[in-house]
């Protein structure tokens, strides 16, 4: 940080000032890393080949992930066929969802403007940014079925329909992007992005609906 101050706004070297103090400070981290370990792997004592090769100890290792195996088979033994349950579930998170949405949005709206302004000094850099600020603020809205479905699918383990609905969703997107950006620019490219977050959360939307009939 203070080697950004010292080259963007001491020495007037601006953006790319920056850019250099982040990556010197960046290459200097990995150095200091790269140092500590390196000492502290040179000062243990090293492992005889039986220690490492010790076949007990993968067998224990091995047991452990059997052990953890069972643990989950019998979890998902328990609460299987529970719909109300998982109904339950999905409604709640839908509804926590978008409730912390809305108020991320409501406190984007409000106050977005003046987040620009606390993040960058630069008056263009302002300027630009305000006109995408409700962009950004629905951001939360419009993504937030899509992230809620993702938890419930991954819980699930249906992976299968969230790589399915990822692949649809993008070509969506790629075509919404094809027609609006041409016509909007960057408005379009937000525009584009909305419409890939809604078509993912609806269309697992819909695949849940078809999985919960098979399913229970």
């Amino acid at each position: 940080i203070a080697l950004c101050i010292l080259l963007g706004l001491e020495l007037g070297w601006g953006v790319a000032g920056v850019a250099w103090a982040t990556v010197t400070g960046e290459f200097v981290a990995m150095l200091l890393g790269l140092a500590i370990i390196g000492r502290r792997f040179w000062a243990a004592p090293r492992l005889p080949r039986h220690r490492i090769l010790d076949l007990s100890a993968f067998l224990r290792m091995m047991s452990l992930n059997r052990d953890i195996m069972i643990r989950s088979f019998s979890l998902l033994a328990a609460f299987a066929r529970a719909t109300m349950q998982f109904r339950h579930a999905v409604r709640l998170t839908v509804f926590w969802g978008f409730g912390l949405a809305a108020t991320a949005t409501l406190v984007l709206l409000l106050g977005g403007t003046d987040l620009v302004a606390l993040i960058t000094t630069s008056q263009d850099v302002r300027a630009v940014a305000d006109n995408y600020v409700a962009w950004a603020a629905f951001t939360a809205l419009s993504g937030v079925l899509a992230f809620q479905m993702d938890g419930v699918f991954i819980g699930a383990t249906w992976s299968r329909d969230m790589r399915n609905m990822m692949l649809f969703s993008f070509l969506v997107f790629s075509a919404a992007l094809l027609i609006l950006a041409p016509a909007f620019g960057n408005h379009g490219l937000w525009a584009a992005l909305h419409v890939f977050l809604l078509v993912r959360g609806f269309s697992l939307l819909a695949i849940l609906r078809v999985r919960m009939r098979a399913a229970f």
